[in-house]
């Protein structure tokens, strides 16, 4: 499946948005947003990240913790904005 610049762009800085409301210090440049593609299910996508970048977080937080938090604040920002 082809997928839309424009849309996977918007997706990649809505993440990116959410990270720095709660002050992650992640950030998903283009090559980071490209490599993780391959991945279709947002909260794997999320994981894979978190492990491959953040492990040490892993031992303190749970996966699903840290994606309910990252989307859920996504969720709210994305919200606010078509306000």
């Amino acid at each position: 499946m082809e997928r839309d610049p424009q849309r996977t762009e918007a997706q990649r800085n809505a993440w990116n948005r959410a990270f720095a409301e709660l002050e992650l210090g992640w950030h998903w440049d283009s090559a980071t947003w490209q490599g993780l593609q391959g991945i279709d299910c947002e909260r794997e996508r999320l994981r894979r990240f978190v492990q491959d970048h953040h492990g040490h977080l892993l031992a303190a937080y749970d996966p699903d913790f840290l994606f309910a938090a990252v989307q859920g604040t996504r969720e709210r920002l994305d919200a606010a904005a078509r306000a």
